[in-house]
């Protein structure tokens, strides 16, 4: 049984169109993880709340300020981006700027960073004070010279325990809200 060739054209263009339709597909599919609008619900809270998100891919780090994320990926709304681009006198090795916006497949994850350094600055001077009483407070010489030591540890104690309460404070506060489901697996 012989197929007239108008029939075998016709199957042939439906099967062509479904092939490329399914290669579209495929290659929509492997563009990237693209989160659930559940998850991209609470990324987008997540973010309002955040002063600054830490994406990390491929790329390297970069900081977002006023992030925007939709299904394209994540953007700033401010154009002030992680690189903090400044003039360089020698911009041999320099990476190449990140493309706004940066797509869901070069993300490995998405971490907020609130940083407590004035949380964590009055925290140590606090402590540094209280610290600094009761070394003062131990000593039972009335001396001149134990004076201006006690005086040193009153003075000394908060200082040095706002400063360590500080640099404490700049490192705390970072937390991961998104990982690629590709890196989860790995």
């Amino acid at each position: 049984m012989m197929l007239p060739v108008r029939e075998v054209l016709t199957c042939a263009a439906a099967g062509l169109m479904m092939a490329g339709a399914m290669m579209v597909m495929a290659s929509a599919g492997s563009a990237g993880p693209v989160p659930d609008s559940m998850q991209m619900s609470e990324l987008r809270r997540t973010a309002a709340k955040a002063p600054v998100l830490l994406v990390r891919g491929d790329f390297g780090l970069v900081e977002v300020r006023k992030a925007l994320l939709d299904s394209t990926g994540v953007r700033s709304t401010s154009w002030e981006s992680a690189a903090h681009v400044r003039p360089a006198i020698v911009t041999a090795d320099a990476p190449p700027p990140v493309r706004m916006p940066i797509p869901w497949s070069g993300i490995e994850s998405i971490e907020t960073q609130h940083q407590q350094k004035t949380k964590f600055a009055l925290m140590g001077g606090i402590t540094g004070l209280a610290a600094g009483l009761l070394i003062a407070g131990t000593s039972s010489d009335t001396s001149e010279s134990d004076a201006i030591g006690k005086a040193g540890w009153v003075i000394g104690g908060p200082m040095l325990g706002a400063i360590g309460g500080f640099a404490l404070g700049s490192f705390v506060g970072t937390r991961t809200v998104y990982s690629s489901p590709r890196q989860e697996g790995s």
